[in-house]
């Protein structure tokens, strides 16, 4: 559950919430994957770069923008959707899902996906998607203790100069 921490309150995010959504993943990039990306794309990251992206989805209800609060301080963000894979059959996926730092292995990422998968189930999806570094081994530890497994499905991506693979988790959302 969420380790002796009170429930966390996850609701949608509205505008005003979108400056802390950008600064929560440039934070959460420059933790998790510095030493698997180049450190200058790390280290170049602007939040106000990702303000557009992340107000775009405010309000959409196809692909919503989640955010998870502790004392009264957003900590914590998930946009989930439906599946941009080809060979999704009907998959929902969350596109991202990141935590401030110092919040992790608080319960506040496990609050999130428990959100995602509410959405996925209220919208008739079976399955539930998402794509991590595969060097990202803490990302990946957490994906497995709330239920997700690879598929077999990889993909290469270049950031920053490094080319890196994506691994693709799935989870059935009934279980």
């Amino acid at each position: 559950m969420n380790q002796g921490s009170p429930l966390k309150e996850v609701r949608l995010a509205e505008a005003a919430d979108v400056p802390r959504i950008a600064e929560i993943q440039v934070l959460a990039w420059r933790a998790a994957y510095r030493g698997i990306v180049a450190d200058s794309l790390l280290d170049g990251l602007k939040t106000e770069d990702r303000h557009d992206l992340w107000s775009s989805f405010v309000g959409r209800d196809e692909a919503p923008l989640y955010v998870v609060m502790h004392e009264a301080q957003v900590v914590g963000f998930c946009h989930v959707m439906s599946s941009r894979d080809r060979d999704s059959d009907g998959a929902a996926e969350i596109v991202a899902i990141y935590i401030d730092p110092p919040h992790w292995r608080r319960g506040s990422g496990r609050a999130l996906v428990d959100q995602a998968i509410v959405f996925a189930r209220a919208r008739s999806f079976s399955i539930l998607t998402l794509w991590v570094l595969e060097g990202n081994t803490r990302g990946r530890s957490f994906y497995e203790q709330v239920g997700f497994l690879p598929d077999g499905a990889t993909k290469h991506e270049t950031l920053g100069g490094v080319t890196v693979t994506e691994l693709r988790y799935k989870r059935r959302v009934d279980e």
